[in-house]
Parts: C-alpha cells; sequence; structure tokens
C-alpha cells in the first residue's frame, strides 16, 4: 500500500508569524495519525521560521510512526541529528529568503553534495533520503553514495504550462523513479503536490511515500483539519 507522509511546515509558520503557541504542530502530527499518516515531515530551517527545536523533541517522544527531519546539508545539523535521531532525514538545499524549496540538491556541487557528511548523517541511525530533480544523473549519484532513497522534486510537474512540459516533466518522473527502483533506492515524491495533481503519480507502482503538507493545510480552512487529512489518506491509499 503506498504512504502517505504530512508536512507541518505550514502550521508552524502560521504559529511564527504570530509568535504564538497555536497552531501547535506536535497536535497536528497527532490528528494525521489518527487519519492514517505514515509519517511526519518537518523541515527545520537555518532561519528556524516554521519548525522549531522544541518541535522536533516533543514530535520524536510522541508521535508513533516516523519523523522524516529535512534539513540543509550544513554541519550545524549534524550535533541535533545526533541527539534527536529522528528516523530519517532528508537533505535539501535552502536559499535565505525563498518562499519555499526551489530546486533539488545539486549533485555537482560538492558543498550540497558532501558523501562523508551523508556518512555521518547515517552513521546516527537515521536512513537517508536526498531531495533530487527528477534526472538521472542525479539518482546515480545518490546510489552511488549509497542513500536509503531518493524524493523527486515534483515542483516542476506541478507547475507545467502547458500540455507538452506536463507530459515531459511526468516522463522525467516516472523514469527517474524506475532507474531508482533499480538501483534499490526507496522513492518518494514532494513538492506542490495536491488533491487533484497527485493521481497521476499514485497510480506509479515504483513510488512508495507522496510528502504533502501546504496543500493539506489550505484544505482544512474549508473542511477542517481532520476532513482533510483524512481525504488525503484516502487518495493516497486507494485510490
Amino acid at each position: 500500500m503506498k504512504k502517505l507522509s504530512i508536512s507541518l511546515d505550514q502550521i508552524g509558520l502560521l504559529r511564527e508569524s504570530r509568535r504564538l503557541r497555536s497552531p501547535d504542530p506536535v497536535a497536528a502530527a497527532a490528528l494525521a495519525e489518527m487519519a492514517g499518516a505514515d509519517s511526519i515531515c518537518v523541515h527545520l530551517r537555518l532561519d528556524r521560521r516554521s519548525i522549531r527545536e522544541r518541535d522536533l523533541f516533543i514530535l520524536r517522544e510522541t508521535i508513533k510512526t516516523r519523523l522524516n527531519l529535512q534539513v540543509a546539508p550544513k554541519a550545524e545539523m549534524l550535533n541535533l541529528i545526533s541527539e534527536i535521531k529522528p528516523q530519517e532525514v532528508t537533505l535539501l538545499p535552502e536559499r535565505a529568503g525563498e518562499l519555499y524549496t526551489e530546486r533539488g540538491l545539486l549533485t555537482d556541487d560538492p558543498e550540497e553534495f558532501d558523501r562523508d557528511f551523508m556518512a555521518q548523517i547515517q552513521a546516527t541511525g537515521a536512513r537517508l533520503f536526498l531531495l533530487l530533480e527528477p534526472e538521472n544523473d542525479d539518482i546515480k549519484a545518490a546510489a552511488k553514495a549509497s542513500c536509503d532513497g531518493v524524493q523527486l522534486y515534483t515542483n516542476n510537474f506541478v507547475t507545467a504550462k502547458s500540455d507538452h512540459d506536463y507530459q515531459l516533466e511526468l516522463g522525467k518522473i516516472e523514469k527517474s523513479a524506475e532507474l531508482a527502483v533499480k538501483h534499490n533506492l526507496e522513492v518518494r515524491v514532494g513538492g506542490g503536490l495536491n488533491y487533484r495533481n497527485i493521481f497521476p503519480l499514485v497510480k506509479n507502482q515504483n513510488i512508495s511515500e507522496y510528502v504533502v503538507g501546504h496543500a493539506v493545510v489550505a484544505q482544512a480552512l474549508v473542511v477542517g483539519l481532520q476532513k482533510a487529512l483524512e481525504d488525503m489518506v484516502t487518495i493516497v491509499k486507494w485510490s
């Protein structure tokens, strides 16, 4: 059965916009698990604008599924990873001032693709994933680095302006997912997925997990968080 990872970043961003205690990502995580989510995903940004260290410690102690911690490949994150011991770490690029993650890691950039750094993360016991563009060379680089899996960045797919571009980007995802599986990498997708554009990807048997966040929070403003979560779980697991 396909798996769903719920990102809580938008919950944290809303909380931090007023420097209050609510809405609480920890409470949202409990609802996500009750609705059937298989993983809780949080991005600890360098500027701490959404998720705080406090959230990580409480989530690690309270959630019943898996904690997938997304971080930039910066040395300062290693001590935190060692202390919190998330089940999974996903490395992704981060630019100051960006509204959201803008692209996948550059595997030809030694600052973003540091194999020693990756090995140190895995030495903490965490499974290691890389956020990558759906490009064959990037998939091969992840396999050579002995990563556990990849998260294919779907932003170009979900923002395609023409049918030609849509089919082109969908094809890239499909081919990259197939190649990753051949290299024994677990395949996840995420980046702008919502209740409509996720359907073609749910049908792909090479993709095991879907990372969704903003769309669920936006839908929750209309139907409530529990219903929004349950509807996304139904799409991913039963479509």
